[in-house]
């Protein structure tokens, strides 16, 4: 099994450990991984593909992401989806995480080490002065660094384009927004399978999605409420928006693209 912390460019769920699994809603629904888990279960091609086995066009994606039915609570059936071993390692990771680093700092001894680092564009050979104080020579270093270093410090270094992950997402979308757009989808389609009348504003209720009424000025001051037709109009407006944004991304997951 690989061993070592493995890097993820978004937040992962916080469900436990492969030897200790826990099942959490929230852990679940604040990384946008859950995200794209879920909106992959939502579309039907792709079930179909796993109703076949991984058999047809998507097979390549199936034999990544593999089998994502499940009956009942979707945040046991993704825990144990993520947490499913794969080529070794825990599915999620094997899909999301960052590569294990192979090359940490080192001391260059020889002629062909220090040639080895000179050609690895991912790598820097520095020489370093030993007669000076320790603290001299920090500071040296960390100017240096400073110099050829392209990333910045904490999370800033974490750049979906640098990413060398299996699959990586396109935007960092947050997982509040995913989940309504999700939500509006599932409830249009719960409808629509029921036969029911409705609009976007019933959509909106059920949903217990809310829209700011009034407008404010640059200094946040309220200058004007919506009358009750604005108001349903912008929020029809913004459920099909929504419902336009799920729609792209239960589409695209099935291309191994999110969001």
């Amino acid at each position: 099994m690989k061993s070592g912390r493995r890097l993820y460019i978004l937040q992962r769920p916080k469900i436990g450990s492969l030897n200790n699994p826990k099942v959490s809603p929230t852990g679940c629904k604040d990384s946008p991984y859950y995200w794209w888990w879920y909106a992959l279960t939502l579309n039907n091609d792709y079930i179909e593909c796993c109703t076949n086995g991984g058999a047809g066009a998507m097979s390549a994606l199936y034999g990544d992401f593999g089998d994502v039915r499940y009956e009942g609570d979707s945040y046991i059936a993704f825990v144990g989806w993520w947490h499913t071993l794969i080529d070794g390692e825990a599915r999620g990771a094997y899909l999301f995480a960052e590569p294990l680093l192979e090359k940490g700092m080192r001391l260059v001894t020889d002629l062909n080490d220090a040639q080895s680092a000179i050609d690895d564009p991912t790598q820097a050979l520095i020489s370093i002065p030993l007669d000076v104080t320790r603290v001299k020579l920090m500071k040296m270093l960390k100017r240096r660094i400073e110099a050829i270093h392209e990333g910045k410090q904490g999370k800033d270094a974490r750049s979906l384009k640098s990413s060398k992950a299996r699959y990586i997402a396109r935007t960092a979308a947050r997982p509040k927004s995913l989940e309504l757009q999700l939500k509006v989808y599932e409830k249009k389609k719960e409808l629509e399978r029921q036969g029911a009348h409705f609009d976007n504003v019933m959509i909106a209720k059920k949903v217990k999605m809310s829209f700011v009424s009034s407008t404010t000025d640059m200094n946040g001051i309220e200058v004007s409420e919506l009358s009750a037709s604005e108001y349903n109009r912008a929020l029809s407006n913004k459920v099909s928006k929504l419902n336009s944004q799920a729609k792209a991304l239960v589409a695209n997951v099935s291309l191994g693209i999110f969001p």
